[in-house]
């Protein structure tokens, strides 16, 4: 077993290939740590908020990308890595198809809180487990978990409500930590 820095976060690795666990010590998201004032949505915008997150969650794991069409705003922005800001659906829908192919994946969406910031406005926190598996027959994942790459972290949207609907205005994803063998997601982390 050694240490290795991969992407900032301090992790064992039983060899260059296979990563055992990450450790991330970054501060949760901005909004948590310095939370706006809080007003609680409706139950039906905490629904469809709720709706809109997890289309975009389903839309990536089945690799239905124009679905993303529906939960994306036109003017949308994102940033996966923290490296790259994506602006609009089509560099978000290309993004995304590049880095998943050949990969499956299973989105995991927990905690969610979400601090609706005026009528048509509103921030959520989702934390989440993203598992990418690669390789094997049909991509299923091989022994040892060499084929397989898991990253534990959070969504930070801005919403906004158009026309009834709401839609992700801005997405930035953020990490705690990570385990497997991250060159699964190399063109992923890489864009």
């Amino acid at each position: 077993m050694r240490t290795a820095t991969i992407a900032g976060l301090t992790c064992l690795a039983l060899n260059a290939l296979t990563v055992v666990h990450c450790l991330s010590l970054a501060p949760p998201p901005i909004g948590i740590n310095n939370p706006l004032p809080t007003t609680n949505p409706s139950a039906s915008d905490f629904a469809a908020i709720h709706q809109t997150l997890s289309l975009f969650a389903v839309s990536i794991d089945l690799k239905k990308f124009d679905l993303l069409s529906t939960v994306f705003h036109p003017d949308a922005t994102a940033n996966f890595t923290g490296d790259s800001l994506l602006v609009g659906i089509p560099a978000i829908k290309s993004y995304l198809a590049k880095g998943l192919a050949g990969l499956k994946s299973q989105h995991h969406l927990g905690t969610l809180y979400i601090n609706q910031t005026g009528p048509n406005t509103a921030m959520s926190y989702n934390w989440l487990q993203g598992t990418f598996f690669g390789g094997g027959a049909g991509g299923n994942a091989g022994g040892g978990g060499e084929q397989v790459f898991s990253n534990f972290g959070y969504y930070e949207d801005g919403l906004v409500k158009e026309g009834g609907r709401w839609y992700i205005k801005s997405k930035v994803t953020g990490g705690f930590g990570q385990y497997g063998n991250e060159s699964l997601v190399a063109t992923l982390l890489n864009g």
